[in-house]
């Protein structure tokens, strides 16, 4: 087992050291004690004496060697002979490391060099023009889609009664929504009606007593759907067609369009009051067109 060195010594130190960890201050302190204790001038001169000359070498001698490496090297692959040995005498009495300067046979010629340059510059055409034909193949895949998106944008903007959104646009394009639409949304309301009955009867609640404040507000007397047939007819006020009376009045059920709805002809939204006077019988169709319109 490794023993482990106490911190505040010089052992303490070189263990920091050798394992690469933070170095404490007892330790440092330690170091510094050892450093003076062991100072010695001459020592010390000789190795930074030692140090300038192996670091700080002739830069003249450097530039004239990289020199001479790169005409020995031309020389060779032109095979220019004379001057190669020219050179590498200048290589031998500067001082190049013998092992770079060898009597080895050229192995290409100017030609050979010409062949492999050019079959490299055409590979690198190649490997550029599969790049582009690449990049084009994406552009014009991703143009497709962009095209298919479009076309679904355009198709959806021209559907009527498949999604609720198709509801408001209808309606914010023609001013009232397609009977489609208002279809789709009828049996979506009644859905969520059936599935959520909490929301819905809160949902009512909330209507009526904001209808009733307004009742109360503008005025109301009590009647009943007899009274109001007896007093205005059995026709529809609005478009004057005969109403029928053996349909339901509940909007989405099958021939609801024909059955009876009391209007309010000034709607009580606008102030009007929920008296006979003012309620008179219509077609469930055109009860919904009106709204609150006057």
């Amino acid at each position: 087992m490794r023993e482990v060195q106490p911190c505040g010594t010089e052992a303490g130190y070189k263990r920091h050291k050798y394992y690469k960890e933070e170095k404490c201050q007892p330790c440092k302190d330690a170091h510094n004690i050892y450093r003076r204790a062991h100072y010695n001038k001459d020592s010390n001169a000789v190795a930074g004496r030692k140090y300038k000359e192996k670091t700080n070498a002739p830069k003249k001698l450097k530039k004239a060697r990289k020199a001479l490496l790169i005409d020995l090297y031309k020389l060779i692959e032109v095979k220019r002979y004379k001057e190669y040995l020219q050179i590498k005498e200048r290589a031998k009495a500067v001082g190049y490391p013998p092992i770079i300067i060898t009597d080895r046979e050229p192995k290409e010629s100017r030609e050979e060099i010409t062949e492999r340059a050019n079959a490299r510059r055409q590979a690198q055409i190649e490997r550029s023009i599969a790049i582009k034909t690449k990049r084009a193949i994406a552009r014009a895949e991703q143009e497709e889609i962009l095209k298919q998106k479009r076309a679904e944008r355009v198709k959806k903007k021209n559907q009527h009664g498949v999604a609720m959104g198709d509801y408001d646009r209808c309606r914010k394009l023609n001013g009232i929504a397609c009977d489609p639409c208002k279809a789709y949304v009828a049996k979506y309301m009644r859905e969520y009606a059936r599935k959520n009955p909490e929301k819905t009867r809160e949902w009512s609640r909330g209507q009526n007593r904001r209808r009733d404040k307004r009742i109360q507000a503008n005025g109301f007397e009590f009647y009943n759907t007899d009274d109001v047939l007896r007093k205005w007819g059995y026709d529809c006020h609005i478009c004057n067609e005969p109403i029928d009376f053996k349909v339901s009045r509940q909007c989405g059920d099958p021939g609801w369009e024909r059955g009876l709805h009391l209007d309010h002809v000034l709607p009580i939204s606008k102030g009007g009051a929920d008296v006979l006077e003012n309620v008179k019988p219509a077609h469930a169709k055109c009860n919904v067109y009106k709204r609150d319109l006057v």
